[in-house]
């Protein structure tokens, strides 16, 4: 990855008069065609110095009333045509949490198996909503874990600029009574290479909206079930996050960080050591802190690749110390930030931390034999290795199930133990639970977030579900119903046999 400091200046841009004319008036679509229509590379660059993204003025706003970003392709807002409800766009405010905390990526370069590809995100306001355009890529050089190539692809994402909490709902399904993990078991007991035809938990979305309900000690608690399938949210490369499962195929609705290695060491799972992979285009299933660190006075990446990767522990990621508050890694379509896996509960008058904890999942590795009782279906042996003590994955000789480290319920709320993984169903494998407070750790909702001195975030943790269960706020729609593309990884899967060691 290069990296080379762009400045430009700030001020009213040409562009805006055109694009918040057209946007006043109603015809979008117009305008996109205006903002799209350059005959030539040199009206292209142009166009892109015209749109207010030639560099940062001040990313952590250092004087500056406005964000801007780096030269972008001239057409990375034509997402904006998808949208019939977009106000008057202008740079967003200096001040803005969610365009403050994207990366600056000007003069970034990446290599995409001996080819340069440049990454590129944007930030837009109205009145309503943050607009982040990006096409998608990686921040840092390719790590190619699928068989599917990197490719570009320019999207518009949105999020709420105030994030409203979900209403009640009457008509909730309760989460913690659904039951469809039962035909998950019994598939996997009866069928092992099927899949059931939809993910079965009913705690993520296969289509429209899913409202949850829960009782809790603290009283009511309402949810929205994420997209089984599509996106959650997007990093601050713009590279959009997704939920923690795969497709039907070919590890039924499979957990891609089950793969994940226990240091750098072990080589990349399903997923790169930043969490992501390539499937109709790059996403992410889990974050590892690292790899979006932000250099504090550019904005720009402030790890490599390498760097970030060789920082990798997993069992440190579940139960190491925190020597500070976590950073934004990015930002749900519900509004809330998503946050890394150290969370600051209290701060003193000075706004210094007073209470540093690990933030930790509620919850744990039950393994898809756990339903065998609400079933009555014997599972006759089919899942003996499921939580077995192991060192390696040669202790795991299926190519089902992978040595890790996961939570389990225990004395302090949770125990990490390694231990064999079923990857596929990873909804049902995994439970639930309110947790007790217990000394350094916070324990996560059910959809990995917690309210802190600096308000309500998800956050990223090593364990199940590893960025985001589900939603607190309302989410705010995306073009295209909300789907951002494909959560299959093509003929590669997850599976194959496991590795050694």
């Amino acid at each position: 990855m290069e990296h080379a400091s762009t400045k430009g200046e700030g001020g009213a841009k040409a562009w805006r008069a055109v694009l918040v004319g057209a946007v006043v008036v109603g015809t979008l679509g117009i305008a996109v065609l205006i903002l799209s229509g350059c005959g030539d590379d040199a009206a292209a660059d142009d166009l892109g110095t015209d749109l207010g993204m030639d560099g940062a003025t001040s990313p952590d706003g250092g004087g500056a009333e406005t964000v801007s970003f780096p030269d972008c392709p001239s057409d990375i807002w034509e997402g904006l045509a998808d949208y019939d409800d977009v106000g008057e766009l202008t740079e967003c405010p200096a001040d803005e949490p969610v365009a403050a905390s994207l990366f600056q990526l000007g003069g970034v370069t990446i290599d995409n198996n001996g080819a340069s590809l440049t990454p590129c995100v944007a930030a837009l306001c109205d009145a309503t909503y943050v607009y982040v355009a990006s096409n998608r890529l990686p921040h840092y050089d390719f790590v190619q874990t699928t068989p599917n190539a990197l490719v570009e692809a320019l999207t518009v994402q949105r999020i709420p600029r105030e994030p409203t909490p979900l209403p009640e709902n009457a008509a909730a399904t309760n989460a913690a009574t659904a039951d469809g993990c039962i035909d998950g078991y019994e598939q996997h007991v009866m069928a092992p290479g099927n899949a059931t035809a939809q993910e079965p938990s009913g705690l993520c979305a296969n289509g429209g909206a899913l409202a949850l309900i829960e009782a809790l000690a603290g009283g009511r608690a309402d949810y929205q079930g994420i997209a089984c399938l599509g996106g959650v949210g997007f990093l601050i490369s713009g590279a959009p996050v997704f939920g923690p499962n795969e497709a039907a195929n070919p590890d039924p609705w499979g957990n891609p960080a089950a793969t994940a290695p226990e240091t750098a060491a072990g080589g990349e799972g399903a997923l790169d050591l930043c969490g992501g992979h390539t499937a109709n285009e790059m996403h992410y299933h889990y974050v590892a802190e690292a790899c979006f660190e932000r250099d504090v006075v550019t904005g720009a990446p402030a790890t490599s690749y390498v760097e970030a990767a060789e920082r990798w522990n997993l069992a440190d990621e579940l139960n190491g110390d925190c020597t500070e508050a976590s950073g934004i890694l990015g930002w749900s379509y519900d509004g809330y930030p998503i946050k890394g896996p150290c969370a600051c509960m209290a701060r003193g008058a000075d706004g210094a931390c007073t209470d540093l904890r690990r933030a930790t999942s509620s919850w744990t590795y039950d393994g898809l034999g756990a339903w065998e009782a609400e079933s009555g279906l014997p599972s006759d042996g089919a899942l003996d290795l499921e939580r077995t003590a192991c060192d390696s994955n040669a202790d795991c000789p299926d190519a089902d199930y992978r040595c890790t480290w996961a939570l389990n319920a225990g004395e302090g709320g949770v125990t990490p133990a390694k231990q064999c993984v079923l990857i596929d169903y990873g909804w049902c494998g995994n439970r639930y639970a309110e947790r007790a407070e217990v000394a350094g750790r916070v324990f996560l909702d059910r959809c990995n977030g917690v309210e802190s001195a600096d308000g309500y975030a998800y956050h990223a943790t090593a364990s199940f579900p590893h960025l985001q269960g589900c939603y607190r706020g309302v989410p705010a729609e995306q073009a295209g119903g909300g789907m951002m593309g494909g959560g299959g990884m093509g003929g590669g899967g997850m599976g194959g046999g496991p590795p050694g060691g």
